[in-house]
């Protein structure tokens, strides 16, 4: 064997190896891992092993993290899939978060997805030390207790600025003379589940949030894992690797009308909510961004969790761990 295959072999075995080893972590996508995605695998149950240990961990982590909210909170949370929670932060630090949206360090940055514009900025150490008042907010324990809770996990989740602004269209100028098409719609507005695992995300709005302006839409108790949730997700699992949805096949499985109608027997509930208003989710249950009007926009701090699916004990909260994970989503932003 010549020193090119051999290196092909080494390289070809080392994929292989990390491929296998990302089955303990919160890998999902099917199109990507072939270990993860392939059909034969999870006929035998590959997909839905992951996915009751990952479901079983997180609530044994969560019994070890009772004493972070209320009984009625947590039951809540656990019969919805979601906590709403109202004036969750005092006036006065609630209007010193309005100002840190507008602070000169904050640069947000932008996406696309269909008609639909995300502008964020990732509240890392380093811009959260060029804000005066933004680390006393982060800590305060009526946001992050139950946050904690929610994720599963001590350490803090991470914290971004968020602003969406909604039903975008193509400025006349820039359509092609031949083909007047709109820009496609926001994927976000369909139905699905973040990943195989529980997640958490989470809302703090900075202002009104009308029918207009696209709310949080979640169908309540879709986060059970039911025996009909399994059964669908074990159907999904094995046609995710072969699917033109893409996001489904990077394992955010699209819920059409079929598994609407079978899985989600409640309405969804759309989040049209005051000011200061908390929104805390598990996104393995089923969600969407709502319909809006075209350029409305609404702002948030956005906090979101997706650390380590399979560790059976919550990550401790500490200032180099934390540094650690921000600086790891930093590189792939």
């Amino acid at each position: 064997m010549d020193h090119n295959a051999l290196r092909s072999t080494l390289d070809t075995g080392k994929q292989w190896i990390a491929n296998f080893f990302a089955l303990f972590t919160q890998a999902k996508s099917f199109q990507d891992n072939p270990i993860i995605g392939s059909p034969r695998l999870n006929r035998l149950g590959l997909h839905i092993l992951r996915v009751i240990l990952a479901h079983g961990i997180f609530r044994l982590r969560q019994a070890f993290l009772l004493f972070l909210i209320s009984a009625d909170e947590r039951r809540a949370f656990h019969r919805d899939g979601f906590l709403l929670v109202t004036n969750v932060l005092p006036p006065e630090a609630f209007e010193q978060l309005q100002q840190s949206f507008g602070h000169p360090a904050v640069k947000l940055h932008s996406s696309r997805q269909g008609d639909t514009l995300t502008h964020s900025q990732l509240l890392s150490p380093q811009l959260q030390s060029q804000i005066a008042t933004i680390q006393s907010i982060l800590r305060e324990p009526a946001l992050l207790n139950r946050l904690r809770y929610a994720s599963g996990m001590l350490l803090s989740p991470w914290f971004y600025f968020l602003r969406i602004e909604n039903h975008l269209k193509k400025p006349a100028a820039q359509q092609p003379s031949t083909n007047l098409q709109q820009i496609p719609n926001d994927p976000q507005k369909m139905a699905h589940a973040d990943a195989f695992h529980p997640t958490m995300k989470a809302w703090l709005f900075l202002h009104d949030v009308s029918a207009e302006q696209g709310p949080f839409c979640y169908y309540p108790a879709s986060h059970k894992l039911t025996v009909k949730r399994l059964r669908w997700e074990y159907q999904q699992s094995l046609i995710a690797s072969k699917t033109n949805n893409r996001y489904t096949a990077r394992g955010s499985f699209r819920l059409d009308d079929s598994g609407r109608k079978n899985l989600t027997p409640h309405p969804p509930k759309s989040f049209t909510v005051p000011a200061n208003s908390l929104i805390i989710a598990n996104t393995f249950g089923f969600h969407f961004r709502g319909n809006a009007a075209q350029g409305s926009t609404r702002d948030a701090l956005w906090a979101s969790s997706w650390r380590a699916p399979f560790l059976p004990l919550p990550l401790p909260d500490n200032q180099k761990l934390r540094a650690f994970f921000y600086k790891k989503m930093q590189q792939h932003l």
